[in-house]
């Protein structure tokens, strides 16, 4: 039917029509009814009578009325034959009457004649009579008209037949006329009596019969009402849904009306065909509607991602943990809808999209399809801190709210230092437990009391980031004490409130005075700016501070600087790398421990392995602390130099004539005990243009020192104070070594010898090793880009320009992705190689005024000026991805030219945005750039504190301490994720992923948690379990009678690096049952950059199991 038949059709079928339909249909069924009873008697009486003639002649032939008849037929022609005979034998034959005889023969012969003809008729009526008791039969008529004419001429036979008996001449006629009488009598009796029973009987069971039958007829007419009616009211429902359905149907085409001025949206539909495809969207990927719709295999996702995979519109049809990692951010909302946001590079000139996608449902709530709309909000986004404000309806704002609210809770409950609220009129809200132990107020007590009950002065409402107040506290004891008092404006309960972080200074204090005490009689405060190594450990052997240069020159790990380090670590960590030589390593600690535990003063030198030689000076301390200092120095320079200037002076003391050194390359002076000049050769005179005169015997060394200075060669200053300086240097007979730079910008190195009766000065011209040195400080020798520490004298002159001028300025740290695992595959060579591509390429999109570097390792650094730091940064991102996307080309060891793709990651600071301490900034774009890398690699964050959730708040200690209740209750399950033959579309292996299930926290993110499990080696317990809970679970797949396939289970560097993996993995696959060649370990690529010769026996070991092994170059 068509659709404007049937709309016609149920606007004419109203309410008011179909029902007054069922009421005649009920009218009908009521007039039949009492049809059927009124009228129905007489027809049905008339049926059954018709049947019950039927009957009748049954009757008649169970009486056997045929078989009569023919023996009747029988006696007749005997009768006839014995007339005929008696009258042959009563008489002479002559004598007959023939008349008589021929009459009777006549009228016996008719008699018989029309009694066969109506038998025979009879008979064949009978014969013809239908076997079934049907109600009609055209048979009827005619046998009650035979049966009339038979029952007449049996009545009529009796006369003639008697008339012949009674003219008969035998001598019996009596006799034969009684026979024949009596039996035409009992025929008819036989006639009489079957009528009499086919009556009665026809009676019955017209009455009986005619009953039963209106009782079916009433019976019918009222079901075939009733089925009408139940069609009428089906028919009611039919149009009722028929008309919803035509709204729905108009509902939708107007909703799809409205669709096409909408945001750009999309819809699919169950199996992921596009279905819909509005206007908004044909503008901002370019592609119409017509290209798209009927498309499947996330196609959709190309003009977004130029890739096929997974979108928004596929995660609210199936959700996927893994693809979170895509999104700048991404949750699902309560009413099931999910909110994103994200960045595509390669729609438009890069783009963000807000993106929502929710389910299409049917009025029974049968999902049919999902549908996405995305908005462009790359003009509001700003940075990445206001990507994250942008989650829709304020969802994500409100679920970070309540995380900083529950872990400011913890924070203040665990907390060490008190944490106050007040309101307004500074009366206090709210107190967490550290308080009574700083001022000895319970939280109670302080409750609706005023700030000024326990701060000296007024309480400040706010304080800069960073910046505490200083002030005097007043304990319950009545002291006064030093505290620091930092403030902020918070909500509580859904009031502004001001929050006060309280510490108490008196053991900082107390610690200070120590500092200060000890530092003044040590001259510590320098610690870091000097190129001695300095540590101070307690009389607990602790180590109390040590400075950067006490690690450089012993090649310590960061972690030994960590106050608290104990002293036998480090000799432990000495003796274990050979630095004592051979023997038992504990035995040389505790040699060692028990000499320092003496406190006494102590001075010598060690040679490392390296030939570095190192002077080691300790002192005891009492001075309240005790412990000692000791001062490390690298003298191996200095025993050099000593070597070369003795060899230097015994070959002068071995020329007998001092006119030899004119024919040294360097400047060389001669000075007595009284230092007046005994001789100076030519190269002396012309490095400083001297007059002769000043170069006669006998010229006090004092006279060429004030030349050099009223040239200007000791720099600015009072002449006579430079010239004394001089002298008094050279009277101490000690060995100097000095630069002077004279005014035509050359560089003389000037060493001092003590002689026997004198002195001698050396002096060299090194300008241009000198330059050659700053150039080799300033410049890396593999990218040919500036050092850090030459970014850094640059940056630091260059910030107070900006500053001056209220300019801004971006600094993006880069690491070229995966580059550790090119070092390992193809070598240091081809490392340095593919490095200075980066750099070229890097330099290259760089403005002329941009300052680039490197940083060290894989690590570049671009700093550049802006009018508007995060759009240039945007900017710059987009030019480096650009640069970087065509393929890299070097020569490989065998010789081949080969390529290779390479990716960067970088982390982006803005001045003064983030910071105008060049250090601060210098960390703060490290960790942005290790967040960055952390997300999969070609990845650019600008900085924010999210970056160092995990690393400077107590998340770190929570995740671990929950996660060891993790392991111990087991919250962990595996995700199966099947890995699908394209063509076939059979599962040919999956892969295990781990997921946590916190009891209050709910689904906690890998992302999360792994990094904390390595750091704290709980990730081995943890990939133990992984390993055997899959290994477990194909084995029940197997021994169910799956087919089976390739299992992989993921490795962490840190659980590879355990000494028992091996075992550990062998052990697994024996207890479970499971055949090895089904499993597969996927390793990452810092398994094999961390020790490759290590790394090669562990997998060698691993191979011969059986089972196999695979690289995950996907970063994290």
């Amino acid at each position: 039917m068509d659709r404007g038949f049937s709309k016609n059709f149920q606007t004419s079928l109203s309410a008011g029509v179909a029902w007054r339909a069922a009421l005649l249909c009920v009218l009908i069924c009521v007039l039949g009814v009492f049809s059927a009873t009124r009228y129905g008697d007489d027809l049905i009486r008339k049926i059954v009578g018709d049947r019950e003639t039927v009957n009748h002649a049954r009757v008649l032939i169970e009486a056997d009325l045929v078989t009569k008849l023919d023996e009747l037929l029988g006696s007749l022609s005997l009768h006839q034959k014995l007339v005929a005979l008696d009258r042959q034998l009563a008489s002479d034959p002559s004598a007959v009457n023939a008349d008589v005889e021929s009459g009777s023969q006549e009228i016996l012969a008719r008699v018989s004649s029309r009694l066969n003809r109506q038998y025979h008729v009879f008979r064949s009526t009978m014969e013809q009579l239908p076997k079934s008791t049907d109600l009609f039969t055209h048979f009827l008529p005619q046998y009650d008209d035979i049966q009339a004419r038979l029952c007449a001429d049996l009545e009529s036979l009796e006369t003639p037949l008697l008339a012949i008996t009674r003219g008969s001449s035998t001598a019996d006629p009596p006799l034969q006329h009684d026979l024949i009488r009596d039996t035409l009598s009992r025929y008819q009796l036989i006639v009489s009596q079957g009528s009499s029973r086919a009556s009665l009987s026809l009676e019955q069971t017209i009455s009986l019969g005619a009953d039963q039958l209106l009782f079916f007829i009433q019976a019918v007419i009222i079901g075939l009402a009733v089925l009408m009616s139940v069609f009428i009211v089906l028919l009611l429902q039919w149009r009722d849904r028929a008309q919803v359905r035509e709204s729905a149907a108009e509902a939708y085409e107007s909703l799809v009306g409205v669709m096409e001025f909408m945001d750009p949206s999309w819809a699919i539909d169950t199996s992921g065909t596009v279905i819909y495809w509005n206007r908004a969207v044909e503008k901002l990927t370019g592609i119409p509607a017509d290209e798209m719709i009927g498309k499947s295999n996330h196609e959709y996702a190309l003009p977004f991602y130029g890739e096929r995979r997974k979108v928004l519109i596929d995660l609210i049809l199936e959700w996927d943990e893994t693809i979170q990692e895509k999104y700048v951010f991404i949750d699902k909302l309560e009413d099931g809808s999910i909110s994103a946001a994200s960045f595509h590079p390669d729609l438009g000139t890069g783009t963000y999209l807000a993106s929502s996608a929710q389910l299409l449902k049917t009025s029974s709530g049968k999902v049919i399809g999902a549908i996405e709309t995305v908005k462009d909000i790359t003009e509001q986004t700003q940075s990445q801190e206001e990507l994250f404000r942008l989650k829709g309806e304020g969802q994500q704002a409100l679920r970070l709210a309540e995380e900083r609210l529950s872990a400011l809770q913890s924070v203040r409950e665990t907390s060490a230092d008190a944490m106050i609220t007040f309101d307004a009129e500074k009366n206090i809200r709210s107190a967490n437990p550290a308080v009574e132990r700083i001022f000895g107020y319970s939280p109670s007590e302080l409750i609706g009391r005023s700030m000024r009950m326990i701060c000296d002065s007024d309480c400040p409402t706010s304080t800069g980031p960073g910046e505490p107040v200083e002030l005097e506290g007043l304990p319950k004891d009545g002291s006064r004490i030093p505290i620091s008092v930092s403030v902020s404006q918070i909500i509580e309960d859904g009031e502004a409130a001001t929050l006060v972080t309280i510490r108490d200074l008196r053991a900082v204090r107390e610690q200070e005075k120590q500092i200060s005490h000890l530092e003044s009689l040590l001259s510590l405060k320098s610690f870091d700016f000097i190129n001695q190594g300095i540590s101070v450990f307690d009389r607990d052997l602790k180590l109390l501070s040590a400075n950067q240069a006490f690690l450089d020159l012993l090649e310590f790990p960061e972690e030994f600087r960590t106050p608290g380090t104990p002293f036998d670590a480090m000799l432990r960590f000495n003796a274990e790398r050979g630095e004592y030589g051979e023997g038992d390593i504990e035995q040389q600690v505790q040699d060692r421990l028990a000499l320092a535990r003496k406190f006494e003063p102590h001075e010598f030198e060690r040679t490392r392995k390296d030939g570095v030689i190192i002077h080691i000076a300790g002192t005891p301390i009492d001075e309240g602390i005790g412990g000692f200092i000791t001062v490390y120095t690298d003298v191996t320079k200095v025993r050099r130099y000593e070597e070369q200037q003795q060899q230097e002076i015994k070959q002068l003391e071995s020329v007998l004539h001092l006119e030899a050194m004119d024919h040294i390359g360097v400047g060389v002076a001669v000075y007595d005990d009284d230092l007046k000049l005994i001789r100076a050769n030519h190269a002396h005179r012309d490095l400083y243009d001297f007059p002769e005169a000043l170069l006669d015997p006998g010229t006090p060394a004092g006279s060429l020192a004030r030349f050099l200075a009223e040239l200007g060669a000791y720099g600015e200053g009072d002449v006579d104070e430079q010239v004394n300086q001089v002298v008094e240097a050279l009277s101490s007979r000690e060995e100097r070594r000095r630069d002077l730079f004279l005014p035509n910008g050359r560089v003389i190195e000037i060493r001092s010898n003590p002689l026997e009766g004198g002195v001698v000065l050396i002096h060299t011209d090194v300008t241009d090793a000198r330059e050659a040195l700053r150039k080799a400080r300033s410049t890396d020798p593999v990218t040919g880009l500036f050092t850090l520490e030459a970014v850094t004298e640059r940056v630091e002159k260059y910030f107070p320009q900006l500053q001056e001028r209220g300019r801004q300025s971006i600094g993006i740290r880069l690491q070229v992705d995966r580059f550790g695992m090119v070092n390992e595959i193809y070598g240091q060579n081809v490392g340095d190689q593919l490095l200075k591509q980066v750099s070229q390429r890097v330099r290259g999109v760089a403005s002329d005024d941009a300052i680039v570097g490197r940083a060290g390792g894989n690590e570049l650094v671009l700093i550049d000026e802006a009018i508007d730091a995060s759009n240039m940064a945007n900017s710059v991102v987009k030019v480096l991805r650009e640069a970087m996307r065509p393929p890299f080309y070097f020569r490989a060891l065998d010789g081949t030219r080969q390529k290779i793709s390479l990716t960067l990651s970088g982390g982006i600071v803005c001045f003064p945005q983030n910071g105008t301490e060049l250090e601060d900034l210098i960390n703060k774009s490290r960790l942005a750039m290790q967040y960055a890398a952390s997300q999969g690699g070609d990845s650019f964050r600008f900085f924010d504190w999210k970056a160092t959730r995990r690393r400077f708040t107590s998340d770190r200690i929570s995740i671990e301490n929950d996660l060891r209740t993790a392991i111990e209750e087991g919250q962990f399950f595996l995700n199966y994720q099947p890995q699908i033959e394209l063509q076939s579309g059979s599962v040919h292996g999956c892969e295990a992923l781990i997921r946590w299930q916190h009891p209050k926290q709910g689904l906690v993110s890998p992302l999360d948690f792994i990094p904390v499990a390595e750091e704290t080696g709980l990730i081995v317990p943890i990939g133990e379990w992984v390993l055997r809970t899959a290994c477990e679970q194909a084995k029940q797949w197997q021994d169910a009678g799956h087919e089976p396939f390739m299992l992989s289970v993921n490795v962490s560097a840190v659980q590879f690096r355990d000494d028992g993996i091996v075992d550990s993995i062998q052990k697994v696959i024996e207890e479970t049952g499971l055949e090895a060649k089904y499993l597969e370990l996927e390793l990452t690529e810092s398994i094999v950059a961390d020790d490759l010769e290590g790394t090669r026996q562990i997998l060698s070991d691993l191979k011969a199991l059986g089972l196999s092994l695979a690289i995950d170059d996907f970063g994290t």
